[in-house]
């Protein structure tokens, strides 16, 4: 799954966040960065591992220690976005 710069990394996080919301969560289009991911979406901690794995596959970066660190502070759709970024960063500064 690489990622398309194209579509943009706050548009590939509302994807994959809404493919993980709760059954019968708010899922707006395009999702407001200051929705709560575990009570407006209903993103639970496991959900939301699969949603760092997609991206880290997505940027061919694989940190899961570093990444463990990053789980607690995620709690709006917009710190998903600046963690995307940042693996953004980190895979253009890789190559």
């Amino acid at each position: 799954m690489g990622f398309d710069h194209k579509q943009g990394i706050a548009q590939l996080v509302s994807d994959l966040l809404v493919e993980y919301a709760a059954e019968g969560a708010r899922r707006p289009r395009p999702l407001d960065p200051e929705l709560s991911l575990r009570e407006e979406l209903g993103i639970d901690s496991l959900s939301l591992v699969s949603v760092m794995v997609r991206l880290g596959e997505a940027f061919g970066v694989y940190d899961l220690e570093a990444w463990g660190a990053e789980l607690g502070k995620l709690r709006t759709v917009g710190d998903v976005i600046d963690f995307g970024r940042a693996l953004g960063r980190t895979a253009l500064s890789s190559t």
